[in-house]
């Protein structure tokens, strides 16, 4: 397979890859519920399930972090960021996190770094038909099933999966007097989510891929916390996505075409009648050239056309965007070191051409490797930061720039088993920073200096029945403010509100014949409300959870029971201020998949 420009230019980045089996055991939940629980990236939610879910990545907004599903932004045009609870697990194989993503390979908004949701190609494999259900607390439903068959040359896969939650769980109301427990009311979550992929390879040079993604979800907004009133608010988002994908290697080159069309709907009623629609035509043209064993490089062309309806601007919206990438990559010996640029042109304000370095070297055969990074970024501003009432259409795209190095020593290095000790420190400094004011209006307000440490230690033990997997992740982070353009010099060297200046993270799973058992836990620390982290501060928290399974395989075919526990120890908590986050869960599932036993003829 054909790697894509963001994994064969990586040299000096960092890579966290959430662990298949994790994976599996929350299929019936969202991006934003899994990152979450593992504790892998920070999660702003804003309640139970279903609720908005937004990511910060080394101090960024979920606006300045991308995420891509097979290569494409899935970032609202309106907003600019992402709603982590509108992307189940049930439509993803693979989950890969770069902090340090580089605005030349990535493009726009990559100053918290990317998040990559990948599928796989499901050829050569016998017919099969799944069946999922599970069933928990506060009245949480799913339902998910699904089909798929590959052949030689060809392989499709169709899935569906259906989520009801009541979402009726109590917490203390410490915002009232006496803090009342409180039962959490019109809070519920309907989803339908449809998945097809299908893959064609008709020859050694040629590979084909398309994938279609329908989804509606439909959710009750509670009252906050503190309130004396019931709530009544609701939204819908429904969206169609779909993307075509084609291949073509040569003896020492090759071409990739690919194109997406996406829209996206949003619906939020609360006394007012709110509307939103945007549609995309996305389309991505690389050629790669191997000019020697030591040297390659890549040229590219990335085009995006918005079209937009809001209310609220009075007036449609079209917004062309069209870049240009070169990048390069030569590696001699234990030294590899890619060089890239990007330079985008917008019908506004186009930002600054940018670039990135990066390397990576080993020592003691392959047991150090040492990586270094340097690149600058920017990002565009968002539909609304431009043109809600009284915004600047003109207004400045965010600019910056990151610097990160680190290394990985493996310390054991083993047929049936493998220790490692990874660490990487990184200084982003971000400047033209865009904030909404009182107006509500956007405006150029600030900049920001983002620096930390992020050390992992990963262990993995693999025997002839047992298989043992261990990681253990911490994070200090310190992202203040470093200048102001309106003159709010109290906000000066404070810490960015929610941000937590110190994260950890564990996980342990153990696999035994038929067998799993898996035990996460996160600590998240304190974090600040206001700019100048004077009033009300979010105490720190820690949250466990566990999850275990036991399958068995009659006539080829394949059962599994699984178990889960979230927060074990009941721990009340708000992620965000007067939004309160759920206690502790259980959830019972059954899984069933149904395999051919007649092997594939090979398809001409």
């Amino acid at each position: 397979m054909l790697a894509s420009r963001y994994d064969f230019f990586s040299e000096g980045q960092q890579l966290i890859s959430v662990s298949p089996l994790i994976l599996k055991y929350y299929q019936s939940n969202s991006l934003g519920e899994l990152l979450a629980l593992s504790g892998q990236a920070y999660i702003k939610s804003y309640g139970g399930a279903g609720s908005l879910s937004t990511l910060s990545i080394r101090g960024a907004s979920a606006n300045q972090t991308q995420v891509n599903w097979n290569g494409f932004p899935l970032n609202s045009v309106t907003s600019g960021d992402v709603d982590l609870s509108l992307i189940p697990i049930n439509l993803i194989d693979e989950v890969n996190i770069h902090p340090g993503a580089s605005g030349s390979l990535y493009g726009s908004g990559t100053f918290g770094g990317s998040v990559d949701l990948l599928n796989k190609a499901k050829t050569c494999s016998p017919f099969s038909v799944f069946f999922d259900s599970e069933i928990g607390s506060f009245h949480n439903r799913s339902i998910a099933a699904g089909v798929s068959q590959g052949f030689r040359k060809l392989g499709y896969s169709l899935s569906f999966i259906l989520r009801n939650v009541l979402n009726d769980f109590s917490y203390p109301d410490i915002y009232k007097a006496g803090s009342p427990e409180t039962l959490m009311t019109h809070s519920s979550l309907k989803y339908m989510g449809i998945f097809q992929n299908l893959y064609y390879y008709p020859d050694e040079h040629n590979k084909l891929e398309l994938g279609i993604w329908y989804q509606q979800k439909m959710k009750d907004i509670p009252a906050i916390m503190g309130s004396f009133g019931s709530s009544f608010a609701s939204q819908k988002d429904s969206s169609i996505k779909i993307f075509a994908k084609w291949t073509r290697t040569f003896l020492h080159s090759s071409l990739m075409v690919k194109s997406a069309y996406f829209t996206d709907y949003l619906h939020y009623q609360n006394g007012i009648d709110s509307k939103i629609f945007s549609r995309q035509f996305l389309s991505d043209i690389s050629y790669r050239n191997y000019f020697s064993d030591h040297f390659s490089g890549e040229i590219g062309i990335v085009s995006r056309l918005i079209h937009a309806d809001v209310a609220a601007y009075g007036f449609g919206i079209f917004d062309p965007r069209l870049s240009f990438y070169g990048a390069s990559k030569y590696s001699v010996n234990a030294l590899s070191i890619n060089l890239s640029v990007r330079s985008e042109i917008t019908k506004d304000r186009a930002p600054k051409p940018v670039f990135a370095i990066g390397a990576n070297y080993s020592l003691f055969k392959d047991v150090l490797t040492v990586r270094f990074s340097t690149s600058t970024k920017y990002r565009l501003p968002s539909l609304n930061e431009k043109y809600w009432p009284g915004c600047n259409p003109d207004i400045l795209p965010e600019q910056g720039w990151t610097n990160e190095a680190g290394f990985i020593y493996k310390i054991i290095k083993q047929s049936a088993s493998s220790l490692s000790f990874e660490t990487q420190a990184y200084s982003s400094r971000m400047k033209n920073l865009i904030q909404w004011n009182d107006g509500p209006i956007a405006v150029n307000y600030k900049s920001v200096w983002s620096r930390g440490i992020d050390t992992h230690i990963n262990y993995c033990y693999t025997g002839q029945f047992l298989k043992v997997e261990s990681g253990l992740g911490f994070e200090h982070l310190r992202s203040t403010n470093t200048d102001t353009y309106e003159g709010s010099e109290d906000i000066l060297g404070k810490q960015l509100r929610y941000v937590p200046q110190n994260r950890w993270n564990f996980m342990s799973q153990l696999n035994y014949s038929l067998f799993n058992f898996g035990y996460i836990y996160s600590f998240t620390g304190r974090t600040f409300v206001n700019e100048d982290n004077s009033g009300m501060v979010l105490p720190s928290y820690s949250l466990s959870n566990i999850y275990a399974s036991i399958g068995k395989q009659i006539s080829g075919n394949d059962y599994q029971l699984t178990f889960r526990i979230s927060n074990i120890f009941d721990k009340h908590y708000q992620v965000i201020a007067a939004y309160a986050a759920p206690g502790i869960a259980f959830y019972l599932g059954i899984a069933v998949k149904f395999n051919a036993t007649k092997k594939n003829k090979n398809l001409t």
